[in-house]
This record gives structure tokens, C-alpha cells and sequence, in this order.
């Protein structure tokens, strides 16, 4: 199970459990975690735990949340994460490995990818020389021209013979 583990001010900590679903946190008494601290916002964030994994939803925050010291309206929380909340810190555990990237027990169930695991934005980071955590296999075998071909200009020639420049030719005989 997920948890936020919440250092006070007096050095003790306070495990809080996550469950899965929706927690929301603030100062409001019906908050599932309710935190009484300056700069904290009546409803401050929605916490989503779905299958392992927990993602952060600011909701309009006066003083807005920090994950890792950036300013954060939606992401996915990993191990060891720090949410910096008003003047309150709490650090994001999950004691069980995320079920992404691992074979499903199950042949015919949906494996959940990671976001930025996959897809056209690894390519651009590679292509851009950026650290990527991991490439699709289709793009590691292949040429980005041959996964995008783009024409930047209509008046180039192509050195392929398009299919107009094909039909053109046939009816011009």
C-alpha cells in the first residue's frame, strides 16, 4: 500500500496509508487526510491510487503543490518523491513495485505502461540526445524518417514518385 510519510515538527513522523481510489487532502474536516497547517488550502490535492500506482491532481491551491521542487498541477507520484504542501513536507513511499513493466501473470491482461515509457515523445528525447527511461522497439530498429516522413515543402521533389505524379503521367499518354 502507498503511503506519505509526514515529518512534524517535533521530529516525530506520521505514516499515513493510501488506499485505492480517491484520498483528498486539506484543511477541511472532510478531508480523507486532514492537515491544519498554515498554507494549506481547505481541499489542497486529490491523491488516485489505481493499481499500485498513485497519481496527484492539485485542486486550485492558493499556495499550489511541489513535487520534488517544481510546481505540480497533475503527475504521477514514484518512490521517494517529496510534496512540498505550504510549509509541510510529506514523502511519497510505495512499499510494493509498480506492476508496469513487469510480465502479467495472466497472457491476455493489459500491461500498464509508465508515462513517457513509450510513445513519439521518447523518440524526440532521444533524437534530442535527452535521458529516456525507455524506448518503444519499434523506434530503436527504425529511422525517424521512416516512422514520420514529412514533406516541409509541396514544390520538392521527391525522389519516389508519388502517387499523383504517377496518375498524372499515366493520363497524360
Amino acid at each position: 500500500m502507498p503511503q506519505l510519510h509526514l515529518t512534524k515538527a517535533d521530529g516525530s513522523t506520521e505514516v499515513i496509508g493510501l488506499n485505492d481510489g480517491e484520498t483528498f487532502l486539506g484543511r477541511e474536516p472532510g478531508c480523507d487526510i486532514q492537515l491544519a497547517y498554515a498554507g494549506i488550502s481547505r481541499q489542497h490535492l486529490r491523491l488516485v491510487t489505481v493499481m499500485g500506482d498513485t497519481f496527484l491532481e492539485d485542486l486550485g491551491s492558493r499556495n499550489g503543490t511541489y513535487v520534488n521542487g517544481r510546481l505540480a498541477r497533475k503527475c504521477a507520484l514514484r518512490d521517494g518523491d517529496v510534496l512540498q504542501i505550504g510549509e509541510i513536507e510529506l514523502r511519497f513511499e510505495r512499499d510494493t513495485p509498480s506492476p508496469a513493466g513487469e510480465a502479467p501473470q495472466d497472457p491476455d491482461a493489459t500491461t500498464v505502461l509508465t508515462p513517457g515509457q513509450f510513445g513519439p515523445q521518447s523518440l524526440a528525447a532521444r533524437e534530442a540526445g535527452l535521458p529516456v527511461e525507455g524506448i518503444s522497439p519499434v523506434a530503436e530498429l527504425s529511422d525517424a524518417a521512416t516512422l514520420h516522413p514529412i514533406r516541409t515543402h509541396f514544390d520538392d521533389q521527391s525522389p519516389r514518385d508519388s502517387w499523383w505524379s504517377r496518375l498524372w503521367s499515366w493520363l497524360r499518354r
